[in-house]
């Protein structure tokens, strides 16, 4: 665990999601990181890498969930990039990676959406980011909160009791 930055473990991200069906997670440990980084700066790089792809537009082949897989997998190369150091050299004393945490707690989710008699489903992200402190007798802890990021145009989502009950799917 690394001072400066808030982790959680895949079994403190699955407490999260009690209630979710279908749930995986690839890593044991996520580097939580901070919403107004994540939907500032964050989001701008994110929209800068997919216009250099030509990909900055919404099309057929190119859509919820393409948007949210490539969201999820952006914020994971920079956190590759940034934490480059392997287990051997750390041992071996060539450098520190500033968390050796495998991933960010950012996931993809899929829910039903209901229009007007119409239900469809939807891909959007899933990210985790400190809400503030709490308290037990053994010490204090970070409190997160769930924060439903819309890819396609960085904009935060507040999802209804339904909709977050629809949620079938999460892929961390």
């Amino acid at each position: 665990m690394t001072e400066d930055v808030l982790e959680i473990t895949k079994k403190g991200l699955e407490g999260y999601l009690a209630e979710v069906e279908n749930k995986f997670f690839s890593d044991s440990a996520y580097a939580v990181l901070e919403e107004i980084w994540l939907l500032n700066e964050g989001y701008r790089a994110y929209r800068k890498w997919l216009n250099l792809g030509g990909l900055g537009k919404w099309k057929n082949n190119w859509d919820c969930d393409n948007l949210a897989v490539s969201f999820k997998l952006f914020f994971q190369m920079l956190h590759a990039k940034h934490n480059p150091y392997t287990f051997t050299e750390r041992w071996n004393k060539k450098g520190e990676n500033i968390t050796n945490v495998e991933s960010v707690a950012i996931g993809v989710i899929y829910y039903k959406v209901e229009r007007k008699g119409n239900s469809s489903m939807h891909a959007i992200n899933l990210a985790f980011c400190p809400s503030g402190l709490g308290s037990l007798p053994k010490g204090n802890f970070h409190t997160l909160r769930r924060l439903y990021i819309e890819p396609e145009d960085g904009t935060v989502k507040k999802l209804t009791k339904k909709e977050e009950a629809s949620i079938w799917y999460a892929n961390f």
